[in-house]
């Protein structure tokens, strides 16, 4: 189920200019959920950032990938930054900051894993990206249904 909370709030976050202050609030997207403890067993999430992570201070469980400004991924999170440029945002350029948890460990190789865990955050960025009319040129790119590290 997406959240259509997740929308309003980062338009409300934008406008408020609350991320430029550092002030980086984070709004639940959707998630899957397995039997009955109600808790999501993968959760995805999306706030606005003021910048990309520094070089070098990715920690070494993460795997950087070339998806759009900057993709990082274990096997339980993974991250993916992405600019938008929308009349939602008055025309700016906002970056926004995607990222996907796993509650529980896997049991597929770790590369499949860091894969599978970018495939569906790229997957709700689009949506969120079309949600948001993020113009051409800006959002994830649609194209990456391949996972590439540099």
């Amino acid at each position: 189920m997406i959240s259509w909370e997740t929308l309003s709030g980062l338009l409300m976050n934008w406008s408020a200019n609350t991320s430029r202050q550092g002030d980086r609030k984070i709004f639940a997207f959707c998630g899957a959920y397995e039997g009955l403890s109600g808790l999501d067993s993968v959760g995805v999430d999306f706030s606005l950032a003021q910048e990309l992570p520094e070089k070098g201070e990715a920690a070494s469980i993460f795997t950087k990938y070339i998806m759009g400004k900057t993709a990082l991924a274990s096997t339980k999170v993974a991250v993916l930054y992405f600019n938008c440029s929308s009349g939602k945002f008055d025309g700016a350029t906002v970056l926004i900051r995607g990222e996907v948890r796993s509650r529980y460990d896997v049991t597929e190789p770790p590369a499949a894993a860091r894969e599978d865990n970018l495939r569906i955050l790229h997957d709700s960025s689009q949506t969120l990206s079309a949600l948001l009319k993020c113009k051409a040129g800006t959002g994830p790119e649609k194209s990456a249904g391949r996972c590439v590290r540099p």
